[in-house]
């Protein structure tokens, strides 16, 4: 008896995926820089990838491949949970996620070419 329904508008949509989307990319980049403090490959900071680093690439390439021409997959479940297939690809493995080092790669090329 006490059920309210709520509907959001598109841009309210549109903003919670982009949000969702900017936090799982902001995700993907501590997971990049806890591998490579790990593994010793210094950086700093201000040469790190970024979210927006990653969503000016991803929109430059039309949400494909840049080395193979897989589309890349980018979308929010009816779960709420991001979904894709988008890597970072470290051109020089012995170096860090910086910008200067990394492109963008579907998973399947990133784990084939290794």
């Amino acid at each position: 008896n006490n059920i309210q329904v709520f509907i959001h508008s598109d841009s309210e949509v549109e903003r919670s995926t982009s949000n969702r989307i900017a936090q799982y990319f902001q995700h993907k980049i501590i997971g990049y820089k806890q591998q490579d403090k790990k593994a010793n490959r210094d950086f700093k900071d201000e040469e790190y990838i970024t979210v927006k680093w990653i969503s000016d690439l991803l929109n430059q390439h039309s949400f494909k491949c840049k080395l193979c021409s897989t589309n890349i997959e980018l979308y929010v479940n009816n779960n709420g949970i991001v979904q894709s297939n988008l890597t970072i690809d470290r051109i020089d493995n012995s170096k860090a996620h910086t910008i200067n080092n990394c492109q963008l790669a579907c998973l399947k090329y990133n784990v084939s070419k290794h």
